[in-house]
């Protein structure tokens, strides 16, 4: 297993390291209960009568327990303390995206999936509730903001823009050699230059490229920009048009702050699997998706 968390404004990086000395208490895994910690949900009809949280009947898993006092850490959530990475594998059979905010250091309200259906066999039969416990720390990993490979590593966090003319033909040379993506962008249809290749579609570190930077929180306060017009369109091979609806399109709010790649086999929670965990400026809610190589 491996924790990697990303500040973005200092452009630094810090990596899991298991045991050692710490003084932060991190921990993975474990058993929410024994942290005190519950979840929780509002439906929106209880949310409209200002009913108060129920209960999950099944937890969300905890991956990670996070001592914000940490300076490795690099979000704060006002009030709290003790920030919880948790996903919600057994809710997410058919959404990979999980969405929830911290309450207080006891509590985690789940906000989507809206309507929840656990799936004890997801995602595959007998899944565990919880992984076994143990200590992690962190400590900053080498990264050079200026060097073409260290900068391709990380770009969909934290660009490229920094990059001398030098280093950034050696990226756009490394791009083109080992992608396809210069031939696909590069060309008569799309016609772009080199250097916005890299800066705009080179994926790492992330698997399936670089999540949404809106947040779905359906009560999120940032400031909406525009709205979309409803539109109807045709699939090959599906029968029934596909419509979308209007919507209000808000301000991009999320950062990514941590990634969780299993680089083992036989890990506690799924071989060659890739967890986002974004925070929202707007509403300080946690968002996760699921990148499974």
């Amino acid at each position: 297993m491996s924790l990697s968390l990303f500040h973005a404004t200092t452009k630094t990086h810090y990596r899991e390291q298991s045991g050692g000395p710490d003084t932060h208490e991190h921990s993975f895994g474990g058993e929410p209960t024994a942290f005190g910690l519950k979840f929780v949900r509002v439906s929106p009809l209880w949310r409209r009568l200002g009913w108060k949280f129920v209960a999950l009947k099944k937890p969300l898993h905890l991956l990670y327990r996070l001592n914000l006092n940490d300076p490795a850490i690099p979000i704060r959530l006002p009030g709290i303390t003790w920030l919880p990475l948790c996903y919600a594998f057994g809710y997410s059979a058919f959404d990979g995206k999980c969405i929830y905010r911290v309450v207080d250091d006891s509590c985690v309200e789940l906000i989507w999936p809206e309507k929840p259906k656990f799936d004890p066999n997801f995602p595959y039969p007998k899944y565990p509730s919880s992984y076994p416990q143990s200590s992690v720390r962190f400590e900053q990993a080498a990264y050079d903001s200026k060097q073409a490979m260290d900068a391709l590593s990380l770009a969909a966090v934290f660009g490229v823009d920094e990059l001398p003319a030098g280093e950034m033909e050696k990226a756009i040379k490394y791009v083109a050699e080992n992608t396809d993506l210069m031939e696909m962008w590069c060309g008569e249809k799309y016609g772009w230059e080199p250097a916005s290749v890299v800066e705009s579609m080179y994926p790492r570190p992330f698997m399936q490229g670089a999540p949404s930077r809106e947040c779905e929180n359906p009560h999120c306060s940032a400031e909406v920009v525009r709205h979309t017009t409803a539109t109807t369109f045709e699939v090959p091979g599906i029968d029934t048009a596909i419509s979308l609806p209007s919507r209000p399109v808000r301000r991009d709010s999320l950062a990514t702050f941590a990634l969780y790649e299993s680089e083992i086999r036989d890990s506690p929670v799924l071989d060659d699997i890739q967890l986002i965990f974004q925070h929202c400026d707007a509403c300080h809610c946690i968002t996760v998706t699921n990148q499974c190589t």
